[in-house]
């Protein structure tokens, strides 16, 4: 028996702006009067996955399979996007000096290829 499909996956990706964790405690500490924002953005992928098996009946009591499937994951954007470096507080305020964003970088997905092989006994 031979099968076999395909698969379109849309992911949108939001994220806001925000201020860096160590920022608003200074802000809350009344270390700071204010920060810049770290730009959010979105970003959106397509992708097309495939996937197809053999399953082949050796005799009544036996099976083998081959079977192939792909999948995709994205990198988890809160450990790479938002990570700002600020400056010194000017005037109580933290200037946002340099940062990793959605606009200016795109996190590519990961696409896995899986492939399996079995045999079945039934007794």
């Amino acid at each position: 028996t031979l099968n076999g499909g395909v698969r379109y996956q849309y992911t949108e990706n939001k994220i806001d702006d925000f201020i860096g964790y160590a920022q608003q405690r200074q802000i809350a500490a009344g270390k700071a009067t204010s920060a810049d924002a770290i730009p959010g953005g979105s970003v959106d992928y397509d992708n097309f996955l495939f996937n197809a098996g053999l399953l082949m009946h050796i005799t009544e009591r036996q099976q083998a399979w081959l079977n192939f499937s792909q999948g995709v994951e994205l990198p988890d954007p809160g450990k790479y996007y938002g990570r700002g470096i600020y400056g010194a507080a000017v005037n109580g305020h933290l200037p946002l000096t340099k940062s990793v964003n959605v606009s200016d970088s795109k996190l590519e997905g990961v696409k896995v290829d899986s492939y399996e092989l079995g045999w079945r006994f039934t007794g």
